[in-house]
């Protein structure tokens, strides 16, 4: 029994607090890498492979294993208004994804 309501028992309460504070770290530690979407930076290392010579693809695909976006539609929204906004830091990128130079 994980939890006893009876006095004496303390030692299988601090075991089941040990337990449940273990589990909590473990979950927090999952949940936090999931919806992880650093646009900004994600950008700047779409635009740096590219000038490398990764195609657009493989950059995306990098920077989802670098942990700088998580992958999802929404990241990759925020990324290109990123790339969109300020096409003259983000040149490379902007021309893989508008098939245009920046202005």
């Amino acid at each position: 029994m994980l939890f006893s309501t009876k006095t004496g028992d303390q030692a299988d309460m601090k075991y089941g607090l040990m337990i449940t504070a273990s589990a909590t770290l473990l979950l927090m530690g999952t949940i936090s890498k999931a919806g992880i979407c650093q646009s900004y930076e994600a950008a700047y290392n779409v635009d740096v492979y590219i000038g490398e010579g990764m195609d657009l693809q493989s950059a995306i695909r990098a920077v989802v294993e670098d942990e700088y976006s998580d992958g999802s539609e929404q990241c990759w929204k925020s990324i290109k208004k990123e790339i969109r906004r300020m096409p003259e830091i983000f040149p490379e990128a902007y021309k893989a994804i508008y098939k245009k130079m920046p202005r």
